[in-house]
């Protein structure tokens, strides 16, 4: 009997990964497609490597190198920090099933390359200001957009649904999304409304490895924040990932592009 209610608990789970799959991977080739479209009957939305390493508000562009260099440094050591405290207290997997570290992680990796990016063509710069983009560009650009959204789900979805305070969640949450809403205005990396499928992608892997976890016995000793919880309620929990997917990490991604086109008119004006 207990068999038999434990499959069909994870019948809604294994229904909700394969719709939520789908619909990520129809958009994203719908949305990469347009994209191709639009670049290519628009000149005007070229796209190159100094984008990427300097900054449009600034003509010496040693600052913005500093900068970069700075940030990637210290968020990269707090990360370490704190994915090292949690190990020596043997909470490993704990530290693997909050998303705030996943988008933390990805936001610190987007630090850590551009600032390799804005060093090396300020040290190496191309021969001529219209360089095209390299592979690495790609790379950047993908960290770029797929750490914004989640930079701010983190932070309000933190605060207003799981309410705590504390000096390491303002660091975690609140200093996160403040460097993001930075990063955009104070870079030249370009954002398009497509772009959010890169942030999909993030969610639709935490939420198949929280999925997995559980499956794998992790039921108990404080693993998952109580709003993805699968032992308290399947469906309640499984609502609650649908809805971050598919609704509230993609307007976030609209209020960063928002702020994107802001910068555009402000940098153009």
């Amino acid at each position: 009997m207990m068999s038999i209610q434990y499959k069909l608990s994870h019948r809604p789970v294994r229904r909700w990964f394969l719709l939520v799959c789908a619909m990520t991977i129809i958009y994203g080739t719908a949305a990469r497609k347009e994209e191709t479209v639009q670049d290519q009957s628009q000149n005007n939305i070229d796209v190159y490597a100094k984008d990427f390493s300097t900054s449009p508000w600034m003509v010496n562009q040693v600052p913005y190198v500093i900068y970069r260099l700075a940030v990637a440094a210290i968020s990269l050591s707090y990360l370490l920090f704190d994915l090292w405290s949690k190990c020596t207290n043997r909470q490993a997997v704990y530290w693997t099933t909050r998303y705030t570290h996943w988008g933390c992680t990805l936001l610190v990796l987007h630090f850590c390359w551009s600032a390799v990016l804005a060093y090396n063509y300020h040290v190496s710069p191309p021969s001529y200001r219209h360089a095209p983009l390299q592979w690495y560009h790609h790379v950047s650009r993908a960290l770029f957009s797929a750490s914004l959204a989640p930079s701010l789900a983190i932070a309000i979805l933190y605060w207003f649904v799981i309410t705590r305070t504390g000096p390491g969640t303002v660091i975690k949450h609140g200093c996160n999304t403040l460097l993001a809403i930075l990063d955009v205005f104070i870079s030249g990396y370009p954002l398009h409304i497509s772009d959010v499928v890169y942030s999909m992608y993030l969610i639709a892997a935490y939420n198949v490895f929280i999925a997995w976890l559980w499956k794998m016995g992790y039921h108990a000793g404080g693993y998952y924040p109580p709003v993805i919880d699968f032992s308290r309620s399947v469906r309640k929990t499984v609502s609650f990932m649908a809805q971050v997917a598919l609704i509230v990490q993609p307007a976030f991604h609209l209020v960063f592009y928002a702020l994107y086109c802001m910068r555009e008119w402000m940098v153009h004006v």
